[in-house]
């Protein structure tokens, strides 16, 4: 097996699924790893989407983490580290606006 092939946990549920909508096993690989990939990417990028499968969930992702991510890109492994520890230390602050929004509601409260 190559190293990059995967292994796929019920093969006989993936003959089943091929052989219904008249594909081939490869074709059916291919439909069923375009979702994860695709949520996978919506996941990574800047618009903090959410993806829903049905009958199994709601995938978000983290919006501290993607900016993380990006700031993160194109540092050196030096300036990650002490980036790193400045956000955990609180003198870089993530989301500033997540800040402002419940200070915004606070406000609106005390009103």
């Amino acid at each position: 097996m190559a190293t990059n092939e995967r292994i796929f946990c019920n093969i006989s549920v993936l003959k089943e699924v091929a052989g219904e909508l008249g594909l081939t096993l490869e074709q059916t690989k291919k439909i069923i790893e375009s979702q994860s990939e695709y949520t996978a990417i919506v996941m990574a990028s800047d618009t903090y989407d959410s993806i829903r499968w049905p009958y199994l969930g709601v995938f978000k992702s983290k919006p501290k983490e993607v900016q993380m991510i990006n700031h993160l890109r194109g540092m050196t492994p030096e300036q990650q580290k002490e980036f790193k520890i400045a956000v955990r230390t609180r003198k870089i602050k993530l989301n500033h606006w997540e800040d402002k929004l419940k200070e915004d509601k606070k406000n609106d409260k005390l009103q």
